[in-house]
């Protein structure tokens, strides 16, 4: 069975705009210099005091171990293959290190797993990194007097610059976080009246995330105990799915739990021995939501 992944659907939306301008020049390059991974140069770079580039880099970046990473604290250095990183990670703040919201690093979270899905694509990888900057960034504002510490990412600036695809993918995502950001919960519901021994009755998966959103598209994992039923599942456009299930004997006690592959609700990043350099964020592992009821 193939698993599907809220994912799926923002994919499916943007990959026939990519593949048609795949290999235009208004796409920009990925990078090969040591230090920068996969993503697009945008130009023009954004003014600040003492910036001399003609283009700014969005993407992801080579760390010393050899893994790719995305990068916040916009105009700070690019960390390279020869930074040194203390061993904690710890929670993702903005630029300056304020707080951001449980709900903000949860919509980060979101983001992350979809770029992690599609980490060779240079178009998904700049997108992921324009929203990172602008959540990060965007707390103070982008003044071209201020130094590389001060200014504040000018969003506008790169959103323009990026080519159509990548902010179709921007737009996408932005959706998709504030939609389907964690904690999920997942609900098991029994039919209505009493279960017969021996008679197939149906019983609604639902997912949904923390905003009470449908998650559509969602592979579950069904256990029954006390009769039988399908070990897999997948919600519908509305986010849930009917399952039959069969109780072994009349008047027995049936169990029917469910459970599904939910995005992370926070984010963390490593910070870099230098201060001049941008922290690594480190994409979180997704997270497994489980319920279970019973009826008899």
């Amino acid at each position: 069975m193939v698993v599907k992944r809220w994912w799926k659907p923002v994919v499916a939306a943007v990959v026939a705009v990519v593949t048609m301008a795949a290999g235009s020049a208004a796409l920009g390059g990925v990078a090969s210099a040591a230090g920068e991974g996969t993503g697009l140069w945008l130009q023009p770079s954004q003014p600040y005091v003492g910036n001399r580039a003609a283009a700014d880099w969005e993407g992801t970046y080579v760390l010393s171990d050899g893994s790719k990473a995305w990068c916040v604290q916009f105009a700070l250095n690019n960390p390279s293959t020869a930074t040194g990183w203390l061993p904690d990670p710890v929670v993702l703040t903005d630029k300056w290190g304020g707080p951001l919201s449980p709900e903000d690093r949860a919509r980060a979270a979101v983001w992350l797993e979809a770029g992690r899905a599609h980490a060779e694509s240079p178009e998904w990888s700049a997108a992921v990194a324009i929203l990172l900057h602008q959540l990060t960034g965007s707390q103070r504002p982008p003044d071209a007097g201020a130094g590389f510490r001060e200014v504040g990412y000018d969003y506008g600036l790169h959103y323009r610059a990026a080519p159509g695809p990548v902010r179709k993918i921007v737009d996408d995502l932005r959706a998709a976080g504030d939609r389907l950001r964690g904690p999920w919960t997942v609900a098991v519901a029994p039919p209505s009246g009493e279960l017969r021994g021996g008679q197939s009755a149906p019983w609604t998966l639902r997912v949904a995330s923390a905003t009470g959103d449908p998650v559509p598209g969602q592979a579950l994992t069904v256990a029954v105990s006390g009769g039988t039923g399908p070990a897999q599942a997948s919600t519908g456009p509305d986010g849930a799915v009917t399952v039959p299930v069969t109780p072994g004997t009349a008047g027995s006690t049936v169990e029917v739990s469910a459970s599904t592959t939910a995005p992370a609700t926070d984010v963390r990043m490593r910070v870099p021995a230098q201060d001049t350099v941008q922290r690594a964020v480190v994409v979180p592992q997704p997270t497994r939501v489980r319920a279970a009821t019973r009826a008899r």
